[in-house]
């Protein structure tokens, strides 16, 4: 605990620290490390010594630590070529290493074909040849979610899985996403297995059938393509950790305690169509696959404390872990025999799983499942015999707990909602109604007082049972209207939803036309300005401001109309 509460102030030390080095001596050595290193300008991959935990933390912001420094086993770490330079002025010795990408020679498939046998890793286009072999071959089954390009112009994919694809149902969504480090890739491989092996036995195994018939699941095989085809799209050999900027992508998300930039850096392009892509799915679970160790991790990697669901993170981690084992005792047996809490392993600032739980009320976990970044494509088919049936057991953990819908009482139209358990969800672990007001909690067994809130309606209070960990109970509230709201409604005419409000808030209007909308900070600085005609009754973005308090300038056609607004 002590060690994270003093993490910024070591910062702070060692920023001063960078900043009043001797100009003269970094030129020196700037000039002098020239000569020592080789072409490769964007990402380095190096070999320290081991360090104490104190001078760890304060070179977060220009290291990555490879998962081999966490583990005493190599102190390997990536950073990039500015990264290099403040270690010399701190005195830090280092060896340049040689990337795990170009350890050794990678088999690459140039054609569909050649992934047959799945021994073999994809060039870029057979990626998206894969892809759309899947759509033509299951239209029925599958369709293709592209979330946008990479800054490098590749496309970032999600594949949807259910019975009625082309509908969003009452259903558990279910996200599985790989490879945000670029080099490491097994997860990339054996998600676009796992989509083939679910669409190919949907027909002929009923566990397969039952699957996409009561959910909906998202797999992303590739989220920084950027980084895994660097050198090129023919082959993931030299593939970078980081994105096209340099940028650890696993370091870049907002962070429940560190802020919204946690490593100093823009929220890069592949994040940013993340995040919103995990808004509007609003995933019940999710996974996030790396490389570099063999072990579940799961929340949290930035707090001490433990998450909520504490208890129930560490069941679905050992039922991947011990589903694994059946096939090969010997394999994901890293720390706990295959689980570990984050921060207990090394904390992190901006990562995905953290991220995800916080901000998207989506439980996450991360899961590290190959010692070797990029092993021998020989190996790949060993892999998906271990996991295949720990991939699907952990999916099917999505549909348990507690469900149900939120309607209005009086005219049964469906309420975006807010579902609590009372005594029981702290920091962010409470989850929310989809837009057809249905969720769903996962949790261990047990006796709970759940609570629905919903902007202008009275909360309602139910008491559920849960019998055990792997069964459904059905809350369904129906809340009644809060008839000071209508009249404060009518009032001013104006509805501003929700309030607080964190990524998105919605302005509605009775019968006044809104020109323009400006957000001001409490310092009456412009933060936002929007032309109202292009969101008129929509949703729009707040996720960039910083948590705070701020005021809302309401331009209408008859007067000028202040509200505050709540972001946190």
């Amino acid at each position: 605990m002590i060690r994270k509460i003093l993490k910024n102030n070591y910062l702070i030390i060692f920023n001063f620290l960078l900043i009043f080095s001797s100009q003269y001596r970094l030129l020196a050595q700037e000039t002098t490390f020239e000569s020592e290193i080789d072409s490769l300008k964007y990402e380095y991959y190096i070999q320290l010594p081991s360090l104490k935990s104190k001078t760890l933390w304060e070179l977060s912001t220009i290291l990555s630590l490879d998962e081999s420094y966490i583990l005493n086993k190599q102190n390997f770490a990536y950073t990039d070529y500015a990264g290099l330079i403040k270690l010399r002025q701190l005195g830090i010795t280092f060896e340049m290493a040689t990337a795990p990408s170009r350890q050794k020679l990678i088999k690459s498939a140039q054609s569909p074909s050649a992934m047959q046998n799945w021994d073999a890793y994809p060039s870029y286009s057979v990626y998206l040849e894969m892809m759309s072999n899947f759509l033509v071959n299951y239209p029925n089954l599958f369709k293709i979610d592209t979330l946008g390009q990479s800054p490098g112009g590749r496309l970032i994919l999600t594949g949807k899985l259910s019975d009625n694809v082309h509908t969003n149902e009452n259903e558990p969504h279910f996200f599985y996403s790989a490879t945000i480090h670029g080099d490491e890739v097994v997860g990339y491989v054996l998600m676009l297995r796992l989509i083939d092996y679910l669409l190919k036995n949907y027909e002929t195994t009923a566990e397969i059938k039952s699957l996409l018939d009561t959910m909906e699941i998202y797999i992303n095989p590739l989220s920084n393509p950027d980084g895994t085809y660097r050198t090129g799209n023919e082959s993931v050999y030299g593939a970078t950790r980081y994105n096209s900027f340099n940028v650890d992508l696993n370091r870049n998300y907002p962070d429940p305690e560190d802020g919204q930039n946690p490593d100093g850096k823009t929220t890069q392009t592949e994040n940013k169509l993340m995040m919103a892509y995990m808004a509007s799915k609003q995933f019940v679970m999710s996974a996030n696959f790396h490389g570099g160790a063999e072990v579940v991790n799961y929340p949290w990697d930035t707090y001490y404390k433990r998450h909520a669901d504490d208890e129930w993170f560490q069941f679905i981690s050992r039922i991947y872990a011990d589903t694994v084992h059946l096939y090969n005792a010997n394999y994901m047996n890293d720390f706990e025999n295959g689980i570990v809490n984050g921060y207990d392993w090394y904390t992190i600032s901006g990562g995905r799983q953290d991220y995800a739980n916080y901000f998207e009320h989506c439980k996450e976990v991360t899961m590290e499942i190959s010692t070797e970044k990029m092993p021998d494509a020989s190996e790949l088919p060993a892999f998906w015999n271990y996991s295949y049936r720990a991939l699907i057991a952990y999916i099917k953990q999505a549909q348990y707990g507690i469900r149900g819908t939120v309607t209005d009482q009086e005219t049964g139209q469906v309420i975006e909602s807010e579902i609590l358990i009372m005594d029981y969800d702290v920091d962010n672990s409470q989850v929310k109604t989809n837009q057809n007001g249905f969720y769903i909690r996962p949790i261990v067994a047990g006796t709970y007082k759940i609570i629905a809130k919903a902007e202008k309606y009275f909360s309602d209070t139910l008491e559920v049972y849960l019998s055990d960990n792997y069964s459904i109970v059905e809350a369904n509230f129906r809340l009644q209207k809060n008839a000071n709201s209508i009249e404060n409604e009518l009032l001013h005419e104006i509805t501003i939803y929700p309030n607080p409000a964190h990524n998105f808030i919605k302005i509605e209007t009775n019968n006044q036309n809104i020109k323009r909308i400006k957000i001001r900070n409490l310092q009456g600085l412009k933060v936002a300005d929007y032309q109202y005609k292009t969101i008129q009754n929509q949703y729009f973005e707040i996720r960039n401001l910083p948590a705070g308090i701020y005021y809302l300038e309401i331009e209408t056609t008859k007067e000028i109309i202040w509200e505050k607004l709540i972001k946190y």
